[in-house]
């Protein structure tokens, strides 16, 4: 952790990717923070799960026995003071004894060192020393760099002949300052006969002026503008004044994701009204019985109130120094019985921000409560054209967080405009292999999506986390230029309606899963295959099919291909009808048909959510609140919207510090008075009033509806 009073402003500039070593990073300025956490592994679902050591306290044999652990001195310390990120070994398969280079084609094309033999690309060049290919470099994460084709040429060649490259740009006469990059051990080498192997195209590297950076020079120059991620975002460096009015949660083990999200709605007028009143916050004590009392740590309304008149007023229970609120029974209440939240592990707070709006809103459904989750959810319509009969579908649907992706290509000098990114979420999507019901042919479809209300509250996700190819979590590193204000009046959806006769027909074909055994057993008796499908759809056994066909066999249609034709879902006053496909879908999981019905209700009607809700919500599948028909609760579940002008102002920040979104550490950053750019950080149980806020690199942003 950086400590402003030791660092050395005079110190050296690194030239190395390495730490404690001459020159790389001196690791001067910092001192080391330890924590000691408590690790249980599930042999079950094979995770660790961490929980801090408070949880032992009245614990004495426990307790002796961690301290002990603790004491310890690890054996690998001394091995670590040090560290070479960019060492690189001689290789000793480039000695000119083994490494034979091929002669050139005489009658070729002569070498061209200052553009790519594939593309326009003229820097960034690397030359394969094998074969005399010139290939740009890789694309990075930013979207700068090449198009891949350099290593693209050796896995096309392979290894006996393209192994090895380099970087035109860094040939200098300085050999250390010159990249060769080994494609099969996938990493960069030393290449001391790298005068003869030059020699061979004609280059003489004495002779050579270094034209770009190495990619060690690269590394550095990210590691000390992103590296520092840590620093930028808790604003270490900076003499920081305590924030008197603003009251920190302390982290009870990797729940800075949760305490995150609690201080950013905090500042909202719409959430202190509804949790934040201390008077009706005491009122609710003073009515609760004995009986509730003792169930207290299970009372939704009391856990909830108790959190934020703390944060919004000030704890009045002295918890120690610098601990101001130590929400262990809410963390509890609200993660029990989900698959991630129930853990002590760390968490994305954008999906928990999602998953505390459903308990809210399932609690408030319950009791017949205002519910301050509305404030956050709109309504978008998705427009989709055929490309085929150029007819139309139009649907709606509800959502409480505007989720954009980053996409590197928009970086400039790895900084992206909000605009880009709000843009690329309302551009139209191309669908390739739609099955149109118009014509029961497949081809290509567009699909537009616009807003059909605006939120007073709105929150913004941005889509910095990915898997790679080998399907590993990601974090793009990259900035985005979000403002104090924007607009989403551009993205409203058109007032143009769309007439009957345009859109596309209600009905339309869906796949059927046959028990395939069953119709092969019927074919081998005689019969087409879709004969034999359509009697086992109808009958479901061998035998009973056989009769099915037998008595069928003059029908027009019997050995046409096999198709169900199913009603689009129709909502009409209490009662919610189901696809029947979407029902197999989740019952094939081991679910009961009311259940399916239920994941389906809570997420409108939507198969790929209802499949990702039910398991996060097993507690609850049992709730006797899904009916075969309408119900009275059914009449109030129609999602509710706050509507208004398409004006928005930036109320919170909340960062992320580390490599994906389930490690790492977050911060929020707030705003307390809208007329002003003062902001306020909250990191954990500190507040401090703000001296840069990080508004480049945030991971959520919290808008409200700007008033006039």
């Amino acid at each position: 952790m950086p400590t402003p009073e030791n660092i050395d402003t005079d110190a050296p500039k690194p030239k190395r990717l390495a730490i404690g070593v001459e020159g790389g990073f001196d690791g001067r300025g910092f001192t080391e923070v330890k924590e000691t956490m408590l690790a249980c592994y599930d042999e079950v679902s094979q995770n660790i799960y961490t929980a801090p050591l408070e949880i032992i306290e009245n614990n004495q044999y426990l307790e002796n026995y961690v301290n002990t652990i603790v004491a310890l001195t690890s054996t690998d310390k001394k091995g670590v003071e040090a560290w070479e990120g960019d060492l690189r070994e001689v290789e000793p398969l480039l000695n000119p004894a083994f490494y034979i280079q091929p002669s050139l084609p005489a009658d070729g094309p002569g070498l061209n060192l200052y553009k790519c033999d594939l593309c326009d690309k003229c820097d960034n060049l690397w030359l394969n020393l094998g074969t005399g290919f010139v290939g740009c470099g890789r694309k990075y994460y930013d979207g700068t760099g090449g198009n891949n084709h350099a290593i693209e040429h050796f896995q096309t060649v392979g290894e006996a002949e393209a192994r090895f490259s380099v970087k035109i740009g860094t040939i200098c006469p300085n050999i250390e300052y010159i990249d060769i990059y080994d494609y099969k051990a996938d990493k960069f080498v030393k290449d001391p006969w790298l005068d003869e192997h030059l020699k061979h195209f004609g280059i003489d590297y004495n002779n050579s002026k270094k034209t770009e950076k190495t990619v060690t020079e690269m590394e550095i120059d990210l590691n000390k503008k992103l590296g520092n991620e840590w620093d930028v975002i808790q604003e270490s460096g900076h003499d920081l004044i305590k924030a008197e009015t603003t009251f920190g949660i302390e982290n009870l083990g990797s729940t800075c994701y949760m305490a995150a999200v609690i201080q950013a709605l905090a500042v909202c007028e719409e959430v202190n009204a509804r949790f934040g009143n201390r008077t009706e916050y005491h009122e609710l004590i003073k009515n609760l019985d004995k009986n509730e009392v003792e169930k207290i740590k299970d009372n939704f309304e009391f856990q909830i109130r108790k959190l934020f008149t703390n944060v919004i007023h000030g704890s009045n229970v002295d918890l120690g120094e610098h601990v101001e609120i130590r929400p262990r029974a809410f963390k509890v209440l609200i993660g029990k019985g989900h698959q991630e939240f129930a853990t002590w592990s760390q968490q994305d707070s954008g999906e928990w921000f999602q998953h505390f709006l459903e308990v809210i809103d399932r609690n408030c459904r319950t009791e017949g409560l205002k519910n301050p989750g509305t404030f956050f959810t709109y309504q978008v319509e998705e427009r989709l054209q055929c490309s085929q009969s150029h007819k139309w579908r139009v649907t709606s649907r509800s959502d409480n967080m505007i989720q954009v992706p980053i996409n590197p290509d928009d970086a400039n000098d790895n900084c992206i405009p909000f605009e880009s990114t709000i843009s690329r979420f309302f551009a139209p999507a191309d669908i390739t292999g739609f099955k149109s019901p118009e014509t029961n042919q497949l081809g290509n479809a567009q699909k537009w999506t616009k807003m059909t209300s605006f939120p007073d509250l709105l929150m913004v996700q941005l889509g910095k986390f990915y898997f790679d190819d080998q399907w590993q979590p990601k974090k793009y590193n990259i900035e985005v230029d979000v403002p104090n204000e924007f607009s989403l009046a551009a993205f409203k959806n058109s007032s143009e309606k769309i007439g009957e006769s345009e859109l596309l027909p209600e009905e339309g074909p869906v796949e059927v899963q046959f028990d395939m055994v069953k119709v092969r057993q019927l074919v081998e008796m005689g019969f087409s295959e879709n004969a034999c499908k359509r009697a086992i759809h109808t009958v479901g056994e061998v035998a009973a099919g056989l009769d099915w066909l037998c008595g069928h066999l003059e029908d027009p249609d019997l050995n046409d291909p096999f198709q169900v034709f199913v009603a689009p879902v129709k909502t009409s006053g209490n009662s919610m009808e189901f696809k029947p496909e979407d029902i197999m879908m989740i019952t094939s999981m081991g679910f009961t048909e009311k259940q399916a019905k239920k994941a389906l209700k809570n997420t409108d009607n939507n198969v790929a959510r209802a499949a990702d809700w039910i398991f996060s919500h097993m507690d609850e599948l049992d709730d006797q609140d899904v009916e075969e028909s309408g119900s009275a609760n059914n009449a109030n579940s129609e999602p509710e919207f706050t509507d208004g002008n398409a004006e928005y102002v930036l109320r919170a920040i909340i960062s992320h510090m580390g490599s994906n979104a389930t490690a790492g550490h977050y911060v929020s950053h707030v705003r307390k008075n809208v007329s002003e750019d003062k902001w306020v950080i909250v990191n954990d149980e500190k507040a401090s009033h703000s001296v840069a806020p990080p508004k480049k690199m945030g991971y959520l942003y919290l808008f409200e509806r700007k008033k006039y």
